[in-house]
């Protein structure tokens, strides 16, 4: 009966872990080469977009991968209607871990929401972005800069921001 107990105990303790637990998704040997290779592998763009969003804000190599993976999607993809915006990285780049998400986030905007105007896409990505830094559970740096879209963003001005 103690034994029985004791698994039951454990099971319930260990339970939370392993529902927080994320997989790295796996992208090794992922060729992106023509039009048809970059629909194929829109799949692992949105699995490294998932991953990314749910762990927490820290600059490994696991999370630069999988922004890099997302950043190679986006360069030559005929689903990506623009390039970078300059205003928005050079608020994000002082915090990598949120940039590296701007560019997942970028990559399932266009999978999912095919934007025709540029601005479009870069502000639902920004607003993605913005959302996550500001869930606690993810641990990210707000800096002023960040904090600034924040505000305007509370104050419907984020898309002017981006129209710049």
């Amino acid at each position: 009966m103690k034994k029985r107990n004791i698994i039951a105990v454990a099971f319930f303790m260990l339970l939370p872990v392993s529902l927080i637990a994320q997989t790295i998704p796996n992208i090794e040997g992922v060729k992106m080469k023509d039009s048809v290779s970059w629909v194929r592998a829109e799949g692992k763009v949105l699995d490294c977009y998932d991953y990314l969003f749910k762990t927490t804000c820290v600059e490994n190599a696991e999370s630069l991968a999988l922004s890099d993976f997302c950043l190679n999607w986006m360069s030559a993809s005929p689903q990506t209607p623009c390039g970078w915006n300059k205003d928005i990285y050079m608020v994000l780049e002082t915090n990598q871990g949120l940039l590296q998400r701007y560019f997942a986030a970028m990559a399932k905007v266009a999978i999912e929401s095919h934007p025709d105007k540029c601005t479009e896409l870069q502000y639902q990505a920004l607003c993605l972005v913005l959302d996550y830094a500001l869930d606690k559970n993810h641990e990210a740096k707000i800096t002023k800069k960040i904090q600034k879209l924040i505000d305007l963003r509370e104050k419907n001005q984020l898309m002017d921001f981006v129209r710049r």
